[in-house]
């Protein structure tokens, strides 16, 4: 079994989180910015890590802050 660091946790938690807080599905987001809903899915259960285009890609389409996405850092995007 593999398991993950709190910084994998932190990150699955969020990405699942966020797209939950804005009513989007898996498939909805993975589509909007360019990759397969089982990648998303993965990230999401922390087994895969998006490299940085694709957390670009997901901030914006959340509308929130890379570094708060990948590391909880510097802003919440519910104030």
């Amino acid at each position: 079994m593999k398991t993950q660091t709190p910084l994998a946790r932190g990150l699955a938690a969020r990405l699942k989180a966020t797209r939950e807080a804005k009513g989007s599905s898996v498939l909805d987001v993975a589509e909007a910015i360019g990759i397969s809903h089982r990648a998303l899915a993965s990230m999401e259960n922390g087994d895969y890590a998006p490299n940085w285009w694709q957390m670009y890609q997901l901030a914006c389409h959340y509308s929130v802050g890379p570094g708060w996405l990948a590391f909880g850092d510097a802003e919440d995007p519910a104030s």
